[in-house]
């Protein structure tokens, strides 16, 4: 997310990453005014760069009409920047949100405060009443199959890593123990040739990790464009 002091810096979702054909780095030229009409010189144009692609719980399963539309995420410092240059008149619509009480009606909430809007004239008569843990909750059961399907799949792959490296460590241990006879008429004990075979595949493990180290490294630090959380 773009820093609160950094009037340069915003964050798209990535419907606008794929809309405006945004990655991490993008310069994006925006372009505000106080009202009608938007065109020649009532616009102002500057120039943000984009700092991140954010996956917003709304973008994930569009529930409203806004959810569906790209979603420009700026800095309290950009904020504060075009008031300054455009007036009051800038700020396009104001917002709150409301924790209603335990066993409230958030739909009785939402037709009173409907009802109360119409009594000031500033909000033009309507108001725009969206209840969150509503829609965290269908988005919640959308997201489940795909959740359910990834944990299958991770388990079938955990599974199928243990195998490999099961028969692995077997013929590691069955080839190692040649020598226990040997070893064992040296005087180790059953224990200690157990511990000697294990540490030899210990070995092999850590030896194959250091080896493909720099390739996991370089994927794990490579540039993420976009950020996908549920």
């Amino acid at each position: 997310m773009p820093q609160p002091g950094r009037p340069d810096e915003v964050a798209v979702n990535q419907i606008g990453a794929d809309t405006l054909h945004l990655h991490v780095g993008s310069a994006l030229v925006m372009g505000t005014c106080t009202g009608p009409p938007c065109r020649g010189t009532h616009v102002r144009r500057f120039t943000e760069r984009v700092v991140g692609i954010v996956v917003t719980r709304g973008s994930v399963v569009p529930v409203t009409a806004l959810d569906k539309v790209s979603a420009i995420f700026a800095s309290t410092a950009l904020f504060h920047q075009l008031a300054h240059q455009l007036g009051p008149g800038y700020r396009g619509f104001d917002g709150a949100y409301v924790k209603v009480r335990p066993g409230a009606s958030p739909q009785r909430f939402g037709l009173r405060a409907q009802a109360l809007a119409r009594r000031f004239a500033g909000t033009g008569g309507q108001l725009f009443v969206a209840d969150e843990s509503s829609q965290a909750a269908i988005v919640e059961r959308s997201i489940r199959p795909e959740a359910v399907a990834l944990a299958i799949f991770a388990l079938v792959l955990a599974a199928t890593a243990l195998l490999i490296v099961g028969q692995a460590a077997v013929r590691l241990l069955v080839a190692g123990s040649s020598d226990n006879p040997t070893l064992a008429a040296l005087g180790m004990t059953r224990g200690q040739l157990t511990a000697a075979g294990l540490i030899e595949v210990g070995a092999a493990a850590v030896a194959n990790g250091v080896a493909f180290w720099p390739a996991r490294t370089a994927a794990l630090l490579s540039p993420a464009e976009v950020l996908r959380t549920e």
